[in-house]
């Protein structure tokens, strides 16, 4: 059995994000867009998420992907991955049609078809 980690506020809105340029105010081109913040100061996952975004711009954008991978390899050296959790689960709710489960170590939940909760 396999879940996720134990967030359980998952994407919200947790920063007000505006381009220096000015265009995502008020009808300009980026008003609408969505944008995703990483905090590569303290989030562990930042620094693998930074290199596969360098790998995928690499071909079309070669001084960012240098740029994301300088930046991932200092995040690594200040901010190691943590170790996964070696789960030991436990029933937490036997419903008719699916069984849920807790790891007793790190918190983490999901139920009998790999589903988070």
């Amino acid at each position: 059995m396999s879940c996720g980690m134990n967030k359980p506020r998952g994407i919200y809105g947790k920063y007000n994000v505006s381009r220096t340029d000015g265009s995502s105010g008020r009808g300009g081109r980026h008003e609408y867009c969505d944008y995703f913040v990483l905090d590569v100061t303290h989030d562990a996952f930042s620094a693998p998420a930074l290199f596969a975004y360098a790998d995928a711009c690499a071909k079309d954008n070669p001084q960012l992907a240098l740029n994301l991978r300088t930046m991932a390899t200092g995040c690594l050296k200040n901010n190691p991955p943590p170790e996964p959790c070696q789960h030991e689960w436990k029933i937490k709710d036997e419903g008719f049609m699916c069984t849920s489960y807790r790891c007793t170590k790190c918190g983490a939940g999901c139920d009998d078809m790999g589903t988070s909760c």
